[in-house]
């Protein structure tokens, strides 16, 4: 008989600064305050200089944002389009999101040679591991698998913009799109957006793991962030690497939460677009920081998806991100890729 084994998906990263509500800085007290969104929680600690507690500013701006891109709301805007079979336009007076979001996905899944699609949800949803009903596969079905690949395929996808009116394309009907991998990491951007409007420059930011920081914390020095251990059974509080940022996001994907197993295989939430499988690779996590946060949150999956060697040519070859990968050696030992820039974060001793 199997084992069968689901894990909830929660933060790979742990945030170790600001534990207590409201703290005193030289200039003015620090506000921290919490909530759930996008069927997670977040965490943000800002310094409150304009008196003003924001959260239900930023529960407002989250609830349209779920309007936009939760795959689980069947009146959000995305499963509008997923539930259509041909072209969708809607106004850019109801949804100020999907667009920037949908656009940057097709980016970076260029850049990334598909190793990130937001096509991949019928998929993800065969596997068990979408907002469908979660199933563990008992026996994998090729001739299954490859007709769900051929709904999949960003280069399928069109955007256009028609005066005030978006139109979303497909070139094969019931094609559908899920931003889920590179959604938190956009909510996050949203709320340092806000954040910053009213002058704030000293703040963090948290949704589901994925973080941007700003400036100093309440003892003023660089936030610090955890990237958690990476193996099955781990405490989600169980550091693994303290990383130190000043102005960046940074997201951490893994395999090693969101997972089950049948017997002796496992069968993780990465999915490989170009290959329908399910396997995990031979990265346990991978840790991105960039200017933003969607950027950061795409390009983890995306080189959790190509594997350890092809994520190294493909970070190496993008100066604008920082990477650090944690596989195992030989003899089951945590190891390290890390860019050259990201030691600026992190302690080289510690990545020994």
């Amino acid at each position: 008989m199997h084992k069968i084994f689901f894990f909830l998906l929660i933060g790979l990263i742990s945030i170790l600064s600001c534990k207590e509500n409201v703290v005193e800085s030289n200039k003015k007290p620090y506000l921290s305050i919490q909530g759930k969104t996008m069927g997670t929680t977040y965490n943000i600690t800002y310094e409150n200089i304009i008196n003003k507690n924001l959260k239900g500013e930023i529960d407002s701006f989250l609830v349209d944002f779920n309007k936009s891109l939760s795959t689980y709301d069947p009146n959000s805007t995305i499963s509008k389009f997923n539930s259509s079979v041909g072209t969708f336009c809607y106004s850019l007076t109801e949804d100020k999101y999907l667009l920037e979001s949908l656009s940057k996905a097709l980016q970076i899944s260029e850049e990334t040679d598909g190793a990130f699609d937001p096509t991949v949800m019928p998929l993800v949803n065969y596997w068990g591991f979408g907002y469908k009903e979660k199933k563990m596969v008992e026996k994998p079905n090729q001739n299954t698998i490859d007709s769900l690949l051929n709904l999949v395929g960003y280069k399928k996808i069109g955007v256009l913009n028609i005066n005030d009116s978006i139109c979303i394309s497909r070139d094969v009907p019931n094609m559908s799109i899920d931003l889920s991998a590179s959604a938190k990491g956009h909510g996050v951007d949203v709320v340092a957006a806000l954040l910053s409007k009213y002058g704030i420059t000293n703040y963090m930011v948290e949704i589901g793991g994925e973080v941007v920081a700003s400036g100093v914390n309440n003892r003023n020095v660089f936030w610090t962030i955890g990237i958690n251990k990476p193996e099955k059974g781990a405490n989600p509080n169980d550091i693994q690497l303290p990383i130190s940022i000043p102005n960046k996001a940074i997201a951490t994907s893994g395999n090693y939460r969101n997972y089950y197993e049948n017997g002796e295989i496992t069968y993780a939430h990465i999915i490989d677009p170009k290959t329908g499988d399910s396997r995990p690779t031979d990265i346990l996590s991978s840790t991105i920081i960039a200017d933003d946060c969607l950027t950061a949150d795409a390009y983890a999956t995306a080189c959790m998806v190509k594997g350890l060697e092809k994520a190294k040519l493909l970070v190496n070859n993008k100066p604008d991100i920082e990477a650090c990968f944690i596989y195992l050696d030989g003899d089951k030992n945590f190891k390290y890729f890390y860019t050259k820039g990201f030691l600026k974060y992190a302690d080289s001793l510690l990545l020994q």
